[in-house]
């Protein structure tokens, strides 16, 4: 936060994609996963994903940007994701940018909000939603990479998986050993970020997602805020969103890609 602050000292302006969490830098830090580059109007963060790096950046200007983007990229041949969270109308200069020094845009999520308290009916019983364990983790960060896109959607690490289990923010159902189904989230104040809700294919039409998101809304009835990301496209995943009551709200989060 201090680093973005000296770069806004300048001359007042700001164009960065870098919107630290304490608690998270903080374990990036701690688990080597977070470089910092200094640079007098234009700093970068880099962290690493799984084989490719995200990009963070704080710049005085889009013209000081273009121009740390333009020495980076002689310098790094890996694969570099780049995300962009804002209204969409508020991206479009940074995006051009970053087309300009290689970039593609690759996919956009749209954010997704639901601004009231949730009544639910039963949750389920014990023995059909449980809590995860710790030892879990491994378990569940594998299913994940199975189903998700690594580079649009942020797959958690299995520290990150761990820590959500001893929090007892993340519901797993299933089949003996096999998961059919999980729900993770973060709870912060009065607000729940909803980050994956998945069924294995083989457990679809058994009111699997269903049961762990009564769970959900059950643990979080004390929430007034719930949000959540889904890529703009995925039609199913929305209408099933619409369906327990969130609405898509102003925000996008377009990813661009280097390097692939």
């Amino acid at each position: 936060m201090f680093l973005i602050k000296e770069i806004k000292r300048v001359n007042g302006r700001l164009v960065t994609n870098f919107f630290p969490n304490e608690t998270r830098t903080s374990v990036w830090i701690g688990q080597k996963e977070l470089f910092y580059e200094p640079g007098d109007e234009c700093q970068f963060f880099f962290r690493r994903g799984m084989g490719f790096w995200y990009l963070y950046f704080s710049s005085t200007g889009t013209e000081k940007l273009n121009a740390a983007l333009e020495d980076l990229k002689g310098r790094l041949k890996d694969i570099i994701v780049v995300d962009l969270v804002g209204r969409s109308e508020e991206t479009e200069s940074t995006g051009k940018i970053l087309e300009y020094q290689g970039f593609r845009h690759y996919e956009t999520l749209v954010r997704m909000s639901l601004n009231r308290r949730v009544r639910t009916g039963p949750a389920g019983s014990d023995d059909e939603v449980l809590f995860a364990r710790v030892e879990d983790a491994v378990q569940v960060h594998d299913f994940l990479v199975n189903r998700l896109d690594k580079y649009s959607e942020q797959i958690a690490t299995p520290f990150e998986l761990a820590s959500a289990s001893a929090g007892n923010q993340l519901l797993l159902m299933k089949n003996d050993n096999d998961i059919c189904g999980l729900l993770y989230f973060e709870k912060t104040g009065n607000t729940s970020h909803l980050k994956e809700w998945l069924v294995d294919e083989k457990s679809r039409g058994m009111q699997t997602g269903s049961k762990l998101m009564k769970k959900y809304f059950s643990l979080c009835s004390d929430c007034t805020r719930f949000i959540l990301w889904v890529k703009s496209g995925n039609e199913p995943a929305i209408m099933k969103y619409i369906h327990y009551g969130y609405a898509t709200d102003n925000l996008v989060d377009r990813i661009f890609i280097r390097n692939l």
